[in-house]
Formats: C-alpha cells, structure tokens, sequence
C-alpha cells in the first residue's frame, strides 16, 4: 500500500500490514507569527491492541510482511536521525509506547520551508530510490495571516491502485489536522473544519479512505484576524 500525501513519516511504512481495525494519525503543527513552530505527529493504534497483539507474533499477516518491533525501533531512529541532520529543526523527540501501540515524533521549526525540507528529507529517507516522493514536497505554507496547508496527491491517479485490503486498512482509520496559532483564526475554507472556543485553533478530521479516494480533500486555508 502506498502511504500517499497523509503519511509524512516513519509510522504508516510500518504499519501496513495492520489489517482491518481502528487507528488515528493526528498532525499536530503550532505556527507562531514569524512563521516558525512546532511539528508534533502521532500514530495511535490502541484500539486495535488486541488484534496487533496477535499480528505481531507471526512472519506476515493475510499477504502482508509483518515488520518484528526492531525493524520498527530501527525506523524510528532512522526518523530521529535523519531530522536532526536537518536545517532549522530543534528539539526532535521520538516517543513508543509498545504496550498500546502508539508512537509520535515531536520537533521544532525556524521558518515553514525548513519544516517542508525535513519532512521531504524523511520521505526521501525511506524512499525505495531515495528521493522525496511529490506528495511530500511543499506541503506547508505560511505568509501574512494566512497559513496553506497543501495537497499534491492525485486521488484520481492513485485510487486505482488500491487493492481491497488496503482499503480495509483505511475504512476505519481517521486522519486528524489540528493546527494552533498565536493569534485568532478568522475562517478555515475547509468545511470539514472545527475552530476552538478560544479561536485560536482548527481541528479537522478525515476518513483516511476518503482522503485516499478523493472524496474528502486534507488541503487548508486559513486566515487568521
């Protein structure tokens, strides 16, 4: 299964033999006025403990490869490493929690481009040939009051190539964007979206099998006051 646009680090690569069950990616990104931040992203698989509890024993699971826990560590590290290499990032901070299976990686930013070069450098990192794949390049922008989150996955080129067990994987999985300013949001244009009491915050969640389709779109702009 290819993680397309959603699956900016380590956590989904891993994790593609899950299977059917629930899980929630959540990318948590704090952008202060001067364009710099903090990037937090979260893989949380605990609701479906019990059936990776089983997985986690066997070679491979309904025809896929089941990576063992220190393939998973190694990638982990792989991430850590490979971000602390890069310009602008600080404060890397790599979190497992095995017994409920979840897993985040945490890190601050000097300005939005830097952000969009490391985790480019993370996609190129675990890329078979080595080279950042599009889906990951560019994906964040930020100038004035108006902060973009962009999208450059094809839904209509790469739906077709997901089988039905990936489809399976992604049915009951959720993608959550929260996205946290220093000032009060003015409007997002993504009708999915939920803005805090404090108005400082947009929270959206998406169907992952509906990002993968097409039918719901992850792409942002928000305006702050």
């Amino acid at each position: 299964m290819k993680t397309q646009h959603f699956s900016l680090l380590f956590i989904l690569v891993a994790w593609s033999f899950l299977g059917s069950g629930c899980f929630e990616i959540v990318e948590d990104i704090t952008v202060h006025n001067n364009g710099s931040g903090e990037f937090y992203y979260t893989a949380n698989l605990s609701q479906s403990k019990a059936n990776l509890d089983l997985i986690m024993q066997d070679d491979s699971s309904e025809g896929y490869r089941v990576p063992s826990r220190q393939e998973i560590d190694a990638d982990i590290v792989r991430t850590k490493a490979t971000l602390e290499k890069q310009p602008g990032i600080t404060n890397v901070v790599t979190t497992t929690d095995w017994p409920n299976y979840i897993f985040s990686v945490k890190f601050s930013f000097a300005s939005m481009s830097q952000l969009n070069a490391a985790v480019e450098s993370v996609s190129a990192e675990f890329a078979a040939d080595h080279k950042s794949i599009p889906e990951a390049s560019g994906n964040f922008a930020f100038a004035g009051k108006v902060f973009t989150r962009k999208s450059n996955y094809n839904a209509e080129k790469e739906k077709e190539k997901l089988t039905a067990k990936d489809k399976d994987i992604l049915r009951n999985a959720t993608y959550t964007c929260i996205y946290r300013f220093d000032q009060p949001v003015k409007i997002s244009n993504n009708a999915k979206s939920k803005i805090s009491a404090s108005g400082k915050s947009v929270m959206t969640r998406f169907n992952m099998l509906n990002l993968a389709t097409g039918i719901e779109k992850i792409a942002h702009t928000i305006t702050l006051k």
